[in-house]
């Protein structure tokens, strides 16, 4: 990429652009290239400054883009926001699969692993977890550290992931015995986590289709598995409250 920065770094607007961010000057409109062009503007500007919030006109624009800046630079540079989706009728179930990749992201923006965040105008009009709320409620568990593994299941679960007896997709955790299973929601494979007593002897990622063990790990971070989160005995109080407050014929059916 030394080639991209050196040719733009001998463009007037390019170093225009390089001093409007150092002005904290935001956002900044930046027209008149391809495609192809934006990725190369934005793998070079990212070894300048990090990170960058990319806003496109729709999804697909995103994922291109995203696409052609993380091929250039051969590294997970570049991270889509995506919208979630919205579902306003009844229906048998929903993708969280958006959710997660939201989720994903902003894990990777607070831990400094994304450079460039590319979002289209609809996600970013949808409100999201909050920073303070995601750092407070992301788990780094390392190896040799010492968990209580029920306190732990009721945190996961508490973070909106969901229990079973395997895990095959993001936002699952399983725990058989001293090992426990969990697929983070910002990683491509789930991490085993297994037990000595209440010490994490050992992190590895592992397969969940052959259940090969992969690479071994000395931590692992596991954010939320969802946007919206609560304490359930204060929503509870707060729900009898409201009711007690109530002034009708139903207000104890309420």
């Amino acid at each position: 990429m030394r080639f991209f920065q050196e040719t733009f770094a001998k463009l007037a607007a390019y170093r225009g652009l390089l001093q409007a961010h150092k002005d904290r000057v935001s956002p900044i409109s930046f027209t008149g290239v391809s495609q192809i062009h934006k990725a190369h503007l934005l793998a070079a500007l990212c070894a300048e400054t990090t990170p960058i919030l990319v806003v496109t006109a729709d999804e697909a624009e995103a994922r291109r883009l995203c696409d052609d800046i993380n091929g250039m630079l051969d590294e997970t540079a570049a991270w889509m926001f995506p919208a979630k989706e919205v579902v306003l009728t009844p229906v048998e179930g929903i993708t969280t699969a958006y959710e997660h990749t939201r989720l994903g992201t902003l894990t990777a923006l607070q831990s400094g692993t994304c450079k460039i965040v590319v979002s289209s105008v609809e996600a970013l009009l949808q409100p999201t977890i909050a920073p303070q709320i995601l750092r407070e409620h992301t788990l780094r568990l390392c190896r040799n550290a010492t968990v209580d593994l029920h306190q732990l299941a009721k945190r996961l679960i508490d973070c909106g992931y969901v229990r079973g007896e395997s895990v095959s997709g993001p936002g699952q955790f399983s725990v058989r015995g001293d090992i426990l299973d969990v697929f983070p929601v910002q990683m491509q494979m789930p991490v085993r986590m297994e037990f000595w007593d209440d010490t994490i002897d050992i992190i590895v990622q592992f397969d969940p289709d052959s259940q090969r063990r992969t690479d071994p790990l000395e931590e692992v971070l596991i954010p939320p598995a969802k946007e919206m989160l609560c304490d359930f005995g204060v929503l509870a109080q707060k729900i009898r409250n409201l009711g007690k407050s109530l002034r009708s014929r139903h207000a104890d059916l309420a």
